[in-house]
């Protein structure tokens, strides 16, 4: 809101105020019998224009004015990080931007979103990707003056998450050490790790679930040989991967 008073002395009775030469920025009007210019201004810019005063007695005066109407509250992007992705799988982010006048109006300024992802004008970046590796890229957004904001954005799409290892594990014996590694391949990282056996798993084995390290000493075996239904999870948000796979164990007696 702007509310500025043009001011003048002397002169007999009422006064009347009014524009005689240009134009008040857009969205002001001049009070007529107060002289008080006042709105809110819709474009910015300078407007230069003449003020005219007259009295009751038809004696007047004129004075040249201008006002500049300037941009504020520009637009600010707050979002600085975005989420990983998965080939083949649904991906949907909303970018975040504060200030800015009227509606706000996205774009990729430059490099370019994952394959298979875009940038909506109303700023959500969706699709499905299709390739791996990361992408780094620059987005934009402008507000109905045209006052703009940029940000330096990345996304990493990983490849299906899967259970690299194969089966059957390494054998173990009985009242022996046992050391061994799940791998998995693609998703995102860190991968959780759980399992369990059929009938059980071997007795005194244990599943580390933030490595897949498998450690021990096997003791007395209710069978040589064990299946086990491994499960990897990965970090995705909000849906995360997951996959089992069963692999057998084979524990030999001393």
């Amino acid at each position: 809101a702007y509310s500025r008073p043009v001011q003048a002395t002397g002169g007999a009775g009422a006064r009347t105020w009014t524009i005689s030469i240009g134009s008040l920025p857009a969205g002001l009007n001049i009070d007529s019998a107060t002289g008080v210019i006042a709105g809110t201004p819709t474009v910015p810019g300078i407007s230069s224009f003449t003020v005219r005063v007259a009295d009751a007695a038809g004696q007047s005066d004129t004075q040249p004015l201008s006002i500049s109407i300037s941009l504020f509250n520009a637009p600010n992007i707050t979002t600085t990080t975005l989420q990983g992705g998965v080939v083949g799988q649904a991906y949907s982010q909303t970018l975040h931007a504060t200030g800015g006048i009227g509606a706000l109006t996205w774009s990729v300024s430059s490099g370019s979103p994952p394959n298979g992802l875009t940038l909506t004008p109303a700023g959500t970046i969706s699709g499905a990707p299709t390739n791996p590796g990361t992408s780094n890229f620059t987005v934009a957004v402008k507000d109905t003056f045209n006052q703009s904001d940029t940000q330096d954005l990345s996304i990493t799409i990983s490849a299906v998450l899967e259970i690299a290892t194969t089966s059957p594990l390494p054998s173990g014996k009985e009242g022996q050490a046992y050391a061994t590694t799940l791998q998995s391949a693609g998703g995102l990282p860190p991968v959780s790790w759980s399992w369990s056996g059929v009938p059980n798993v071997p007795n005194g084995l244990v599943l580390n679930p933030a490595t897949g390290q498998i450690t021990g000493t096997p003791a007395a075996a209710t069978q040589n040989i064990y299946t086990l239904t491994v499960t990897a999870q990965d970090s995705g948000s909000p849906t995360p991967q997951k996959v089992s796979k069963e692999l057998s164990l084979e524990i030999a007696p001393p």
